[in-house]
């Protein structure tokens, strides 16, 4: 029976570089790479807690775009059962300077600004971070704008 709830919140974050749209992605210390994000302490409002993850595991201020907000729902298994639902609402954020500099390096092993076809190889083992990556580039490609209306973090 699944009795509790969590909650997290990240971004699919960007720069747009010389080369093109740039993906910066977290490498874990399982050796996992995936999007940032963490959980939303008391009083945070969703961005808050976003901005702060992204800030902790990157060392990137960001830029919130507007429009954008995604939700991955699963239920978390322990000891061989599930007993907790796990909301994780990613939105989609640009940092203007990328070049990552984690704050805690306790949380992640390393970070890495990729292409999108590296970004969706390395998040391979993953659906949901798949899925939100993609969702994310076809929302910048329907906008037709990298540099969309955003919202300061």
């Amino acid at each position: 029976m699944i009795t509790n709830r969590e909650k997290s919140c990240g971004a699919v974050v960007y720069a747009n570089t010389a080369e093109g749209i740039r993906y910066i992605l977290i490498h874990s210390h399982k050796g996992h790479w995936g999007l940032p994000k963490g959980h939303e302490e008391p009083g945070e409002g969703e961005r808050d807690t976003a901005a702060r993850e992204i800030w902790e595991e990157t060392g990137l201020r960001v830029r919130f775009i507007d429009g954008f907000r995604e939700t991955d729902t699963h239920a978390l298994v322990r000891e061989g059962r599930p007993d907790t639902v796990k909301d994780i609402v990613y939105f989609l954020a640009v940092c203007d300077d990328p070049r990552p500099c984690p704050q805690d390096t306790g949380e992640v092993a390393g970070v890495a600004l990729m292409d999108y076809e590296s970004a969706l190889a390395a998040v391979r083992t993953d659906d949901a971070s798949r899925r939100i990556l993609e969702s994310a580039r076809r929302f910048l490609e329907a906008e037709r704008r990298p540099f969309a209306k955003t919202s300061l973090a």
